[in-house]
C-alpha cells in the first residue's frame, strides 16, 4: 500500500503581497489516491483564502475554489480535512494562495497549513 507524508506552512505578514506560493515536500511511496487537509490560524474573521494545490508535475491537486465556490476562512478552517485527490505523488507540491478581506480592509497577519498523506 502507498504511503504519503508531507507538510508545509506559510505565515502572511498582514501588508505583503496578498499572493504567493509555499512548498510541500512530500516523502513516501506514490499512490493512485492521497489526502489533504488545509487550516487556517490566527487570521482575523473577515480574512478569506483561496488554495490551489499543484503536484510535483504542475498538475492541480485541488483547488478550494473548485468546492461550491468556497474559500478557507477562520470559520469554517476545521471543514477542510481528509481531502481526496487522484494521483497522489512523492516530490514538491506548490500551495498557491490568495488572501482578501470580505470587508475591504488590509488582511491580518496569519497562518496557511497544509498537510498532504
Amino acid at each position: 500500500r502507498g504511503s504519503l507524508s508531507g507538510y508545509g506552512q506559510h505565515w502572511y505578514n498582514s501588508g505583503e503581497p496578498t499572493t504567493g506560493t509555499f512548498i510541500v515536500p512530500v516523502t513516501g511511496i506514490s499512490w493512485p489516491t492521497a489526502q489533504l487537509t488545509l487550516s487556517l490560524a490566527n487570521f482575523s474573521s473577515d480574512v478569506c483564502v483561496q488554495v490551489i494545490v499543484y503536484r510535483p508535475d504542475g498538475s492541480i491537486a485541488f483547488n478550494t475554489a473548485d468546492t461550491s465556490g468556497t474559500y478557507l476562512t477562520m470559520a469554517n478552517s476545521s471543514q477542510w480535512h481528509n481531502i481526496h485527490f487522484a494521483n497522489g505523488k512523492t516530490g514538491n507540491y506548490t500551495v498557491w494562495y490568495s488572501i482578501w478581506s470580505w470587508t475591504g480592509s488590509t488582511p491580518s497577519s496569519g497562518r496557511i497549513n497544509c498537510w498532504i498523506y
